[in-house]
């Protein structure tokens, strides 16, 4: 099968979901193991999953650009989405421990599996016979969305910069505009997906600043 690697890569997440699910549920009934930390800290963490919006930034930005070169190239930018969505789980399961603040615990687990559920919807869309511009659209605005709700689960607690804060701004606002950037249903389907990317590239043009988004 062309997706069989993306479908693979699809049930991977599902896992680490049940896996982020899991911990949230431990955290309930104060049942956390110190040794999911990794010998890292509570603010290196923070500074872990700050990194993680960035990379999956990237991510978003590369699927959707890959769309038109078909299967293969999914599947390649699918590999490396799971591999960020293993660490996601790692280090928000080190983040959970290292705190002894049960809402933000709670918030950062959550705000972690939205962002699992996210990417694997769109991923999985990505592998359909026939790709929906729409739900493309729709699944990368989740994404997006939730890339910025993770960042915001911690930046009370964290020295968050002007440029990053500045920076969910202007995906918000990209998401937005992003359904005015469409071009008419009857157009041919290859201008079509053409237009998908560059619609959603509206939102990875101000997700991908995160990159910048450097320590005063």
């Amino acid at each position: 099968m062309r997706f069989e690697r993306l479908e693979k890569n699809v049930k991977d997440i599902e896992k680490a979901i049940g896996d982020l699910d899991n911990a949230a549920l431990e955290i309930q009934v104060g049942q956390t193991n110190s040794n999911l930390s990794g010998g890292r800290t509570f603010v290196q963490c923070q500074e872990g999953l700050v990194n993680l919006a960035k990379s999956f930034a990237a991510d978003l930005n590369n699927l959707v650009s890959v769309i038109p070169q078909g299967p293969e190239k999914i599947s390649e930018v699918s590999n490396q989405i799971t591999a960020h969505i293993r660490d996601l789980v790692t280090i928000a399961k080190a983040a959970a421990v290292t705190t002894s603040d049960t809402n933000l615990q709670t918030s950062i687990l959550n705000c972690s599996k939205a962002l699992a559920d996210a990417m694997s919807n769109l991923l999985d869309h990505c592998g359909s016979p026939e790709i929906d511009q729409n739900t493309i659209i729709s699944r990368s605005k989740d994404v997006s969305n939730s890339i910025g709700e993770l960042v915001g689960s911690i930046k009370a607690n964290f020295v968050v910069f002007k440029e990053l804060e500045a920076t969910i701004g202007n995906v918000q606002q990209a998401s937005a505009r992003l359904n005015t950037n469409l071009p008419p249903s009857n157009t041919p389907y290859n201008t079509l997906k053409d237009g998908v990317v560059n619609a959603v590239k509206a939102i990875n043009n101000s997700a991908s600043n995160l990159n910048t988004a450097d320590k005063k």
